[in-house]
């Protein structure tokens, strides 16, 4: 459980595995709650059950009992505010020679939505091919399809199948082949004309198909090549079962198809020394979006319908280049490079989206770093980025940008002795371009600079008594730029620092109990304030008692606790106090 001010989340997770009278039973449970609290408190649940017994009445095969739970549960009134699965289902699992194993269960399930409960019959069906070496290529794969008859006007209906192939050489070289696919039908209740009881069934099947593959092959032991490639394929049709009065979308059927290829290829190089990639890659993405009458409906309600759609179609293409590399000149120093650039292009076919753009991307990091002794390693990034963003339609123009990022940090690593410490300081440099800077356009060019500093520090005091002081100290400010003369005008700064004390006692085994305090501070100030006046504008100063607690049993189960208390003073409102915790717990059974 975690409470972090007006947030509550609630987790769980329970996973084991028993042996009872002669078979196994399979326990399976997670839940995930939280609660938002403002003047009502808003509460969701959504927990997953499973309980299968698994009796062997031969080697090869065995009678299974299987039952499973779900349920979701918002208390706001938005859309499916509630739905609870509960089914029952007994069947039978034989393997079979060439490490196949299937499955076959029957029985009934319990739906209740929008307050609506029935019961119908549930049929499953599963197939698992383990890893199977077939001459020098290794083959698995599984296969899931069910079916559940809800009422006389509701099915779903699942069909998911999932197949792998893999190579691996004496030389290193590899080839991977995975194709996946699914067909996912659902009808649910559902209110179309706003009423508060449900009025008609939508329709939903899904249908997508996923194959992906890579290839390894080294042509000299220094030298190779690699390719990979992704392509996902998707159909999702959507309509009513039945129309409704004065409700022309559910005299309508909507389906979208999405089709996206991505590949990449590269060469590798590599020494006793140095490691290099370089490659380019290609994405295509495209979205189709179409509209069908399907019942009686209006010319002008199905055209707008489609005019709506059709604004949602769109394609992307981005093509990059890129190149990786790792220098170890001594056994102490190493220096790598990691450069790429790509440049996308977005287009919709519809006049009325003005989404329309290209993006060109570049992007460097160098990073140095030195083990000056066993005790000390230090090191520094260099990182620097430049996107410029041309939207193609008048309608946005105006907000064509060129965006440049610069950050350098060094850092270093302490281990000597009874102190650890991880100091790091980062300076960023952030600057927003318009292209029509000066020229009437409503933007304004910006500017975002941050320095910081950052560290981690325990001191082994005694064997069993440590003290961690994580910090972390941050000012930034904003302001209005002019790139032209490159002169900016600060618009308001802030400063934030967090400073924490926590002395961990570990003298008893399995057991760290700690307390301490931490002081926050944010202060945003205004930087075009009059000399004389004050230029806080807003301000949170909080002080805190801190303590945790972690306990772990040699079996490997765990418990954590850590909570802290804030008063806080808020400027300009005022003051209040905040309690904070996080609580978990993980039982190996």
């Amino acid at each position: 459980m975690d409470k972090l001010a007006n947030t509550f989340i609630f987790t769980g997770l329970l996973q084991t595995d028993l042996p009872v009278a002669g078979g196994r039973l399979f326990l399976y449970n997670q839940y995930r709650g939280s609660a938002f609290r403002t003047t009502t408190t808003a509460v969701r649940d959504d927990e997953e059950a499973n309980v299968t017994y698994r009796y062997p009445v031969s080697p090869d095969i065995a009678v299974l009992g299987r039952s499973s739970w779900v349920l979701s549960r918002d208390s706001r009134l938005v859309g499916l505010s509630s739905l609870e699965r509960l089914n029952g289902a007994a069947g039978i699992a034989v393997t079979l020679p060439g490490n196949l194993e299937s499955e076959a269960i029957a029985g009934v399930e319990r739906t209740m939505q929008l307050g609506v409960t029935t019961t119908g019959p549930l049929v499953a069906v599963r197939a698992v091919l383990e890893p199977t070496m077939v001459d020098v290529v290794e083959l698995s794969g599984n296969a899931l399809g069910d079916w559940h008859r809800i009422d006389d006007t509701r099915t779903n209906s699942d069909i998911v199948f999932r197949m792998s192939v893999r190579q691996v050489s004496a030389d290193s070289s590899e080839l991977l082949a995975d194709v996946s696919g699914q067909q996912v039908g659902r009808q649910y209740l559902t209110s179309v004309s706003g009423s508060s009881t449900p009025d008609a069934v939508e329709e939903r099947v899904e249908r997508n198909i996923h194959a992906t593959s890579s290839v390894r092959y080294m042509l000299q032991p220094a030298f190779g090549v690699s390719a990979k490639g992704n392509a996902w394929f998707t159909r999702v049709a959507r309509g009513f079962g039945n129309p409704v009065d004065n409700a022309p979308l559910s005299a309508i059927s909507r389906t979208l198809t999405e089709g996206v290829i991505d590949a990449e290829g590269a060469v590798l190089w590599h020494g006793s020394q140095f490691a290099i990639t370089a490659g380019l890659g290609l994405y295509i993405r495209m979205e189709e979006n179409t509209v069908e009458r399907r019942f009686d409906v209006a010319d002008a309600d199905l055209t707008s319908f489609q005019q709506q759609e059709f604004m949602r179609d769109n394609r992307t293409y981005r093509s990059r280049a890129f190149i990786q590399g790792l220098y170890v000149p001594t056994e102490k120093d190493s220096v790598s490079v990691d450069y790429s650039w790509w440049l996308l292009r977005y287009d919709t076919p519809s006049d009325g989206n003005a989404d329309d753009r290209d993006e060109l991307n570049t992007s460097a990091l160098v990073r140095y770093s030195r083990r000056m002794s066993s005790t000390l390693h230090v090191g520094a990034e260099l990182g620097l980025r430049n996107t410029h963003l041309v939207f193609l339609k008048a309608a946005r123009s105006a907000f064509n940008n060129q965006n440049y990022v610069i950050r350098f940090a060094p850092f270093l690593s302490i281990s000597a002795g009874i102190l650890q410490a991880i100091p790091q300081v980062e300076i960023l440099a952030n600057y927003t371009v318009y292209d029509f800077e000066g020229k009437g356009a409503s933007a304004r060019s910006y500017s975002f600079r941050q320095l910081s500093y950052r560290d981690s520090v325990r001191l082994n005091i005694l064997p069993t008594i440590t003290l961690e002081l994580p910090l972390l100290v941050r000012y930034f400010e904003r302001s209005v730029l002019l790139w032209s003369s490159f002169s900016e005008t600060p618009q308001a700064g802030s400063l934030e620092y967090l400073v924490s004390a926590l002395l961990i006692d570990r003298s008893v085994s399995g057991c760290d109990i700690g307390a301490g305090v931490r002081l926050y501070t944010f202060e945003q100030a205004s930087l075009e304030s009059p000399l004389g006046t004050s230029n806080i504008m807003n301000a949170v100063y909080s002080i805190a008692p801190e303590a945790v607690l972690r306990y772990r049993t040699r079996a490997g189960s765990e418990l954590r606790f850590s909570g802290w208390y804030e008063f806080q003073e808020l400027r300009p409102s005022g003051n209040r106090e905040l309690p904070n915790f996080i609580l978990s717990a993980r039982i190996v059974l």
